[in-house]
């Protein structure tokens, strides 16, 4: 079998139980398989894949099929310009999270912030870029051991000084911050059925599950958020495109100051902060 002939039968095989973009992922694929770039894919579609070769390709096309992430398949997902490593341990970072963290990127450097804390770390990916961006020190917590697993392999790769360590939210966490950021689960309990097939069947439902409204963690964290602020200290989420009202409200009703909303790529809102002053 040719490159031509495996990107028709990547075509046929999963074009309706793949997401969009069926032939960018083949070629990935194909690139990763044959230890070529993608250029060498575009250009010699008469290549003939050996026997081993199209032995992990067909694997790749049965996997893909059940509607299991490309990112899970490859153990990769590009964040912020890199690459980390994933599995089915962690959610497969997402796009509209580096907005969330250039956004704190912006504040650690603006305002000399010296000591930030993310709960819930996942694969390690936000808290990792931002320690590669900027001299803050950074921890990290998740409640899940298999997830902070996927955090040490990335923290190795990148030498990394992040200290991850395991805790429910706060309650292992000792001293006060300048920043605290969360992405949450915030899918609501009775949503998660109607998700894509990539995501309900394959990443942890840990790591979506927000309760019945989708606001279970965000009340639990700005509820108890000040404790382990700085006098003057930032909260930063990303949150559902429909619950900026509602986390603003949770954020007003515990006095935080200063509440900024903003945007992702498709203009819904994606972002909140609120300043204890």
């Amino acid at each position: 079998m040719d490159i031509k002939g495996a990107l028709y039968l990547a075509k046929t095989t999963l074009l309706k139980s793949a997401s969009d973009g069926v032939l960018r992922e083949t070629r990935i694929v194909l690139s990763d398989i044959l230890k070529k770039d993608l250029s060498f894919i575009l250009l010699n579609y008469d290549y003939e894949l050996t026997q081993s070769e199209e032995k992990i390709f067909f694997e790749f096309l049965n996997r893909r099929k059940t509607g299991e992430p490309l990112q899970y398949i490859l153990n990769e997902a590009y964040f912020y310009g890199r690459e980390f490593y994933v599995d089915s341990r962690v959610l497969v970072p997402r796009k509209e999270t580096e907005l969330s963290l250039e956004y704190v990127i912006d504040k650690v450097k603006k305002e000399n912030l010296t000591d930030v804390l993310e709960l819930g770390a996942g694969s390690g990916a936000f808290s990792i870029s931002l320690g590669l961006e900027t001299d803050a020190n950074i921890r990290a917590c998740d409640i899940s051991k298999a997830a902070l697993e996927v955090c040490k392999i990335n923290q190795k790769k990148f030498s990394s000084k992040c200290k991850f360590f395991e805790s429910d939210l706060f309650s292992g966490i000792k001293g006060k911050f300048d920043l605290i950021y969360s992405n949450p689960p915030y899918i609501k309990s009775k949503d998660i059925e109607n998700l894509q097939i990539e995501v309900k069947d394959f990443e942890p439902r840990l790591a979506l599950d927000g309760g019945s409204d989708g606001l279970h963690f965000y009340r639990k964290i700005i509820a108890n958020a000040k404790k382990y602020l700085k006098d003057v200290g930032y909260l930063v989420f990303e949150i559902g495109f429909d619950q900026a009202r509602d986390v603003e409200n949770l954020l007003l009703k515990e006095d935080f100051k200063n509440i900024e909303v903003l945007q992702d790529y498709s203009g819904k809102d994606r972002i909140i902060s609120g300043k204890r002053i």
